[in-house]
């Protein structure tokens, strides 16, 4: 707030920002404007060498907000090709709702409603064929056989004789 006013009363003044300027802008006493502004600290060009020994600008020691961070771009390809092949091991259906919903591929994000109505269905199949599709996708994310069933079927024991007849 002190720099703001003291912006306002350099720009109305042509230059002059004394602290009895600032103080009155701000209904305050100058005393106080003096501690504000010794509190505030030097400012810092994000060009000025970090140390005096350096050439080395301050900027060059920020981290770049705008750049992915490696490791996390590397998780998310992963992620992504996890996703593409578990898709394929959905049915059509499956695959058509959560493209649908999640705007995967080329498909913008819909409704419930409007995926039912493309599907000739109502709102709460699709959404029970979204929730069993999830469910699918992430037991095949997570490298488990996308049924339930498919998981009881490979550790039972397989029969090598025909049952009795009765």
């Amino acid at each position: 707030m002190v720099l703001e006013a003291q912006r306002e009363v350099s720009a109305e003044a042509g230059g002059d920002h004394g602290r009895e300027a600032i103080a009155r802008r701000l209904g305050t006493s100058i005393e106080r404007i003096d501690q504000i502004l010794q509190v505030r600290g030097p400012e810092l060009s994000l060009d000025q060498a970090m140390h005096a020994d350096s050439d080395t600008p301050i900027r060059e020691s920020l981290p770049d907000r705008t750049t992915p961070d490696p490791e996390d771009a590397l998780l998310g390809d992963e992620t992504r090709v996890r996703i593409r092949r578990g898709l394929r091991e959905l049915g059509p259906r499956e695959r058509h709702v959560l493209a649908g919903r999640f705007g995967l591929g080329d498909e913008p994000c819909r409704s419930l409603r409007q995926i039912g109505q493309e599907l000739g269905l109502t709102r709460e199949a699709i959404r029970l064929i979204e929730e069993r599709a999830k469910k699918k996708l992430r037991r095949i994310i997570d490298g488990r056989p996308a049924r339930a069933g498919a998981r009881a079927l490979s550790r039972s024991p397989q029969r090598t004789t025909p049952p009795a007849a009765s």
